[in-house]
């Protein structure tokens, strides 16, 4: 559903993570759909699922993020995506 360019992100710093919304786009266009269940196995700094949330927005009225790993920094902080 998605298409991220070469940018690997492990090899960035928080700032440039954070900037991750240039490299995702939708890989075809798409139709009004039901509800949408992302997944991810690791949440750093969480712009990779806004990003996404973003980009299907338009597609559909409930988007639900599951995520099995998520990075330190969501345990001391009240942000939400």
């Amino acid at each position: 559903m998605f298409i991220k360019d070469t940018l690997k992100q492990s090899k960035k710093n928080r700032q440039e993570r954070l900037e991750i919304s240039k490299h995702i786009y939708l890989k075809e266009s798409l139709s009004k759909m039901g509800p949408i269940v992302l997944l991810d196995d690791v949440c750093t700094t969480g712009e990779s699922l806004r990003a996404c949330i973003h980009l299907l927005e338009p597609y559909s009225s409930s988007i639900e993020c599951f995520v099995l790993c998520i990075h330190p920094y969501w345990l001391k902080s009240e942000k939400i995506i």
